[in-house]
């Protein structure tokens, strides 16, 4: 690594929490108008796990941001994470361009250190660069570098540009910098490899401009379920923003134990200056922010009552990267304005921004957060349970999508071990979040009796399955393909719930509660519909969840195929005269104080 170049001056501040989000959000803002990195993932220039690798390296850049030790952060140090990172995706640039972006990195992160967010709201206003191209080229093979296939040089694969189609505006300031050679601090290991310790690992989101069509290609099976699994994305007849009235029913029924929770950390002392809210899961249409619109309002309004300044808020929403982000920031105006005209000018400031990532590892900095809210999520599992996947018997659950009544002892421990496993994970990750007082509400589908497969649980499912078995026999689908699909989702019994809770033992259960809607809460309150009606409405409802793993096990061009899928189930829903109440778990609880 090289060991000179103009560093900031230090040791020196750190980002705050409030800064913490708003320099994030400005690294993907300048990476999202890099054209070089762009052309590099639309091109798939590192095949499928190009938008995975430009993910990484948007981490890399905000771990070196935040390096555990304060010391002066060398700016030809950040060229080499850009330079890697680029190379990574098997691009290689000469035109200069790395150098300013690290230039307006670092300028960038020097003005949220002081509270000078101008350069990041230039970038808000500007949008993305349109039509840029710079001066880079694929890395090929290295029997390829000298002469393309014609036997013309390198230069005539080269794409025109210069430096200035980066096409970001410049801010006026520079960064403070200083001509001393940077100090070899890296060690080098017995292996040959240098060593750095001073890294922290943070989940950067990608570009909201992209968010809405990333594909994120993960290598191994746990994680498999982060490619493919989404919402349905806009605002059409089958988006979730359209087809979500029961989530919206758990969530106004659970708003008790949310409102108790927040009430409960004021008389506790919370909060202080700031005030960091976590909402895990937020998908996107008129329910990702309900939460934190709740949270922040209490909190401001109980701050006035005992006579201390509300705090500023930092909201951080999180889902997996194929969430359709920007349907969710596109209403932040109206968000913002709303929370002012009820709780006066005064309120705020309110900081969000976007965390794309599992919720079943690490997302945040360690004691960073002091509020944690997810609604309608944990009953998805990270991935098909193993067993069910097992080659030696891939048959398992034969003709089924899920649990049912006939299902073997064998599925059902399956399920229940894979639920275990994520939801003590999960756990564990925000043990290491969440400050010591801090609270989570959680709320998620599952069981008021200890029967593993009742109706209320698995009826649905079993009309799917019967939906699926029908288009095996029109010959539609290959029946190989529906023994082998399995739905990565669990509904808990309540007590095991509170058993994990206290096996994992980073927090303290404070309620544990179970909400009931009707069989027909898809329909939203107030209005009463036929049968067919509702069946349609379900219909919707489910597909507009499980549409993107459908398509991505059983092919995802044919359109047509998913809507007789719906048809059928709608008809084999109409047909059945069962009747069954949907449960949903909620719980709070309250992070222990540390005994180390």
């Amino acid at each position: 690594m090289n060991g000179g170049g103009d560093a900031q001056n230090g040791p020196a501040k750190q980002l705050t929490a409030e800064s913490l989000p708003v320099f994030n959000e400005g690294v993907y803002l300048i990476l999202s108008r890099w054209s070089a990195l762009q052309l590099a993932i639309e091109e798939e220039w590192a095949g499928r796990r190009s938008r995975q690798l430009a993910d990484q390296l948007a981490s890399d850049i905000f771990s070196w941001f935040t390096q555990a030790k304060a010391e002066p952060l060398y700016i030809d140090d950040l060229e080499n994470v850009l330079d890697e990172g680029m190379l990574s995706l098997n691009c290689e640039i000469d035109d200069g361009s790395v150098e300013e972006v690290a230039e307006k990195l670092m300028i960038m992160h020097e003005e949220c250190l002081e509270g000078d967010y101008s350069s990041v709201e230039k970038l808000r206003r500007a949008g993305p660069a349109a039509g840029t191209q710079q001066h880079i080229r694929q890395a090929g093979n290295d029997d390829n570098d000298d002469s393309s296939e014609d036997g013309s040089d390198d230069e005539g694969d080269m794409m025109p540009g210069s430096r200035s189609n980066m096409a970001v505006d410049s801010p006026v300031p520079q960064p403070r910098a200083s001509s001393e050679n940077r100090p070899n601090e890296s060690q080098m290991e017995d292996d040959g490899w240098t060593t750095d310790s001073t890294r922290v690992s943070f989940w950067v989101p990608e570009s909201i401009l992209n968010s809405s069509t990333t594909e994120m290609v993960v290598e191994d099976e746990s994680n498999e379920m982060q490619k493919v699994f989404h919402m349905k994305g806009g605002l059409g007849e089958e988006s979730y923003a359209l087809n979500s009235k029961s989530q919206s029913a758990y969530l106004s029924r659970a708003m008790q134990v949310l409102d108790q929770a927040v009430l409960d950390l004021c008389t506790a002392g919370f909060p202080a200056n700031s005030f960091n809210i976590a909402d895990l899961g937020c998908s996107s249409g008129p329910n990702s922010l309900v939460a934190a619109a709740q949270i922040t309002g209490i909190i401001h309004q109980k701050s006035s009552q005992l006579g201390r300044t509300p705090p500023e808020f930092s909201v951080f929403l999180n889902d997996l990267p194929g969430n359709d982000f920007n349907t969710v920031f596109n209403s932040l105006p109206s968000f913002q304005e709303k929370l002012k005209t009820e709780h006066g000018q005064d309120f705020g400031p309110c900081y969000v921004s976007g965390v794309p990532g599992s919720f079943y590892g690490r997302l945040f900095p360690s004691n960073s957060l002091h509020f944690v809210h997810s609604g309608q999520c944990l009953h998805w599992l990270s991935q098909v349970p193993p067993e069910l996947r097992d080659k030696q018997d891939p048959l398992i659950n034969k003709g089924k999508v899920f649990i049912s009544r006939t299902s073997s002892p064998a599925v059902i421990d399956a399920y229940k071990s894979q639920f275990q496993k994520d939801f003590c994970a999960f756990l564990q990750a925000r043990s290491e979040e969440v400050v010591a007082g801090g609270r989570m509400v959680l709320q998620f589908r599952g069981r008021r009796l200890e029967d593993p497969a009742p109706d209320e649980s698995c009826l649905l499912w079993d009309y799917l399955g019967l939906a699926f078995q029908e288009l095996v026999s029109e010959g539609l689908i290959p029946e190989g393909k529906l023994d082998t699909y399995n739905t990565p989702y669990y509904e808990a019994y309540t007590e095991d719930v509170r058993d994990e809770i206290e096996r994992e033992g980073s927090f303290a259960v404070d309620r544990l509660e179970t909400i009931v809607i009707p069989w027909d809460g898809c329909n939203g309150g107030g209005t009463q519909y036929d049968r067919a009606t509702t069946a349609r409405n379900m219909g919707k409802a489910i597909r507009a969840v499980n549409e993107a793993m459908i398509r991505s096990h059983f092919g995802g061009g044919d359109v047509e195929f998913v809507d007789r899928l719906f048809q059928k189930f709608g008809r084999i829903m109409v047909d059945d005269s069962k009747e069954v109440e949907h449960v949903s778990i909620v719980v709070s609880v309250i992070k222990k104080q540390s005994t180390v």
